[in-house]
């Protein structure tokens, strides 16, 4: 199974392709998709999209809500960010939907506030850069990370991280890279686990439906 997030979620022969949207957006004619509010993109007028997304919860192809939640090194009004968050885990809340975090230097404060307002369903960190300390910590709430592009970098705390924390709380992801193919984030990961292919495909397929639940919207392609 190719796990890819931000951009699509896939299995490589029967792909299962998951679109991460921004509220407010065209919904794809075909396919899976989550909504989300993510902190680069937030306007004052938040509450439209949160509307926009509330009339889209019922549709038969969302499978997720994300990307969303907090980042300190962008250049959103953190006021703004905390208020569009904590609005967007209390519809998170009243759904059973698996919830995607965009997350910068805020991981435990993003936590806190979904289980302080009730978001009890998975959770995964997209895109995780940090260290192996942060990873177990997060991990051991049952929090489940996705690596993809970093992988490839050189931040050995990140990649340290990968090889330390419990296997089954892995995700594996390209974002939005192009020059990054999802084949291509496998190798590398099976190379760094240092387990064959096969073994590292059960692994993450099993993560992947464990953190999603019902998948019967998805579309399988391939």
């Amino acid at each position: 199974m190719y796990f890819n997030s931000h951009t699509h979620f896939s299995q490589s022969s029967d792909a299962l392709e998951v679109l991460c949207l921004d509220a407010g957006r065209p919904l794809p004619a075909h396919g899976s998709f989550t909504l989300g509010l993510h902190p680069w993109h937030l306007l004052p007028q938040f509450d439209l999209r949160l509307q926009d997304l509330r009339q889209n919860l019922s549709h038969p192809h969302l499978v997720g809500l994300g990307e969303a939640g907090l980042d300190k090194s962008c250049l959103t009004n953190w006021d703004l960010q905390i208020r569009a968050y904590k609005s967007f885990l209390e519809l998170v809340a009243e759904t059973s939907f698996p919830l995607i975090l965009h997350s910068v230097r805020s991981h435990t404060l993003c936590i806190q506030m979904a289980r302080k307002l009730g978001v009890l369903q998975p959770i995964m960190i997209h895109g995780f850069f940090g260290s192996p300390e942060e990873a177990l910590s997060l991990t051991a709430q049952g929090i489940y990370l996705g690596f993809g592009p970093s992988l490839f970098g050189n931040s050995k705390k990140t990649i340290s991280a990968f090889k330390k924390v419990p296997k089954q709380y892995i995700l594996l992801e390209t974002d939005d890279q192009i020059t990054v193919t999802i084949k291509d984030v496998y190798q590398q990961a099976a190379t760094l686990l240092e387990i064959n292919m096969e073994e590292l495909i059960d692994q993450i397929h099993g993560n992947f439906f464990n953190f999603y639940g019902k998948l019967d919207p998805c579309k399988k392609i391939g």
